[in-house]
């Protein structure tokens, strides 16, 4: 999947001396990555059932999600740590720059509680519907959130 993003951005015609170019390599590269750690990320809550090599002999996972409130905790640090590092690099344009993402986040947390902690789907349809949706606000929320912040120079 990483690989494909690279080429995506590959194929994407720009020109390599505007300063969009430069902040789209920078953008590529973060997605890159991102797609890549989601698997590293993933084998510390998913139990042994990750495949390494794509043939179904070499599973990992260190089954961090047996423990809830571990997995709740590791979560909700991944999550505020991403937070962190984005606010440092960024700066807000107006109220909702400064505070649209730290409540954005404080919002997912206790999403992920109750879906941690209090919600038991009985209908697997239903509940697929429902977590691509909230996905889908969330995205949306995110990215005009992310319009009320400027990049520092990097």
């Amino acid at each position: 999947m990483a690989a494909l993003v690279a080429l995506v951005f590959l194929i994407v015609p720009f020109k390599s001396s505007s300063p969009k170019s430069k902040t789209a390599l920078v953008m590529v590269s973060v997605m890159v990555i991102a797609v890549m750690s989601h698997f590293v990320l993933d084998v510390i809550s998913h139990n042994p059932d990750m495949d390494l090599l794509g043939n179904g002999v070499y599973k990992i996972g260190l089954g961090l999600w047996n423990s809830q409130i571990a997995d709740y905790i590791v979560e909700a640090l991944l999550l505020l740590t991403g937070l962190w590092f984005y606010l440092r690099a960024t700066k807000a344009k107006d109220f909702g720059g400064k505070y649209g993402l730290p409540i954005l986040s404080v919002v997912l947390l206790i999403l992920n509680g109750a879906n941690t902690f209090v919600l038991y789907p009985t209908n697997a349809e239903n509940l697929a519907v429902t977590i691509l949706g909230v996905y889908f606000v969330t995205i949306i929320i995110a990215v005009w959130l992310d319009r009320k912040r400027s990049a520092e120079k990097l």
